[in-house]
C-alpha cells in the first residue's frame, strides 16, 4: 500500500513537471536547455557548426602553408636569391583569393597602390628577421631603399613587369 502512494505521488509529480515544462514559453525552455521537443532542430544545427569548424579548419591549414611559404621566401629574400618584387609577387599569388587579408593590407598601409602594399608586406616581414638574426640589417636596409627608390622613379610599383 505504502508503495503504491509513492508511486502516485511520484507520477503526480512527473505530470506536473511536464505540464510546467509544457505551459514555459519557449524561449525560456531554450534558455535553460529544456527543450527536448526540438532535438531534431538541435540536431541539425550541430551538424552546420560541424561543417563549419571543418571547412575553418581546411582555411587555417591554407593560411598556415602560406605563412610557411612567406617565412621561405623571406629567407631567400633576405640571402640574395629572389628579389623585393618577385617575393611581393609571390605573397600576391597566395593573398588574391582571399578578400579579408586584402582588406587587412589596404588597412595596414593606407593610400598605397595593391602591388606597393605586397612590397610594404614583405619588408615588415623582412624586418621580423632582425630580432632572430641581427646581422640582416643591412639587407633589409637595402630593400627599402630599393623600395623607396622605385616609388621615387614615376609611376609607383606594379608587380606585374
Amino acid at each position: 500500500m505504502k508503495k503504491h502512494a509513492v508511486r502516485i505521488a511520484v507520477y503526480g509529480t512527473l505530470v506536473a513537471a511536464a505540464s510546467v515544462l509544457a505551459l514555459l514559453p519557449s524561449s525560456l525552455a531554450q534558455q535553460h536547455g529544456l527543450d527536448v521537443w526540438n532535438v531534431p532542430q538541435l540536431e541539425a544545427e550541430i551538424e552546420v557548426a560541424e561543417a563549419e569548424y571543418v571547412e575553418m579548419d581546411k582555411e587555417t591549414q591554407v593560411v598556415l602553408e602560406h605563412i610557411g611559404q612567406k617565412e621561405a621566401l623571406i629567407l631567400e629574400l633576405l640571402d640574395g636569391q629572389i628579389e623585393l618584387l618577385e617575393a611581393a609577387r609571390h605573397f600576391r599569388e597566395m593573398s588574391v583569393d582571399n578578400p579579408c587579408y586584402l582588406s587587412t593590407l589596404r588597412d595596414n598601409y593606407p593610400g598605397r597602390s595593391l602591388d606597393e602594399c605586397f612590397c610594404l608586406n614583405v619588408l615588415d616581414y623582412a624586418s621580423r628577421w632582425l630580432a632572430e638574426r641581427p646581422e640582416l640589417a643591412a639587407n633589409v636596409a637595402e630593400l627599402k631603399r630599393q623600395f623607396e627608390s622605385s616609388l621615387h622613379r614615376g609611376n609607383g610599383v606594379s608587380l606585374d613587369h
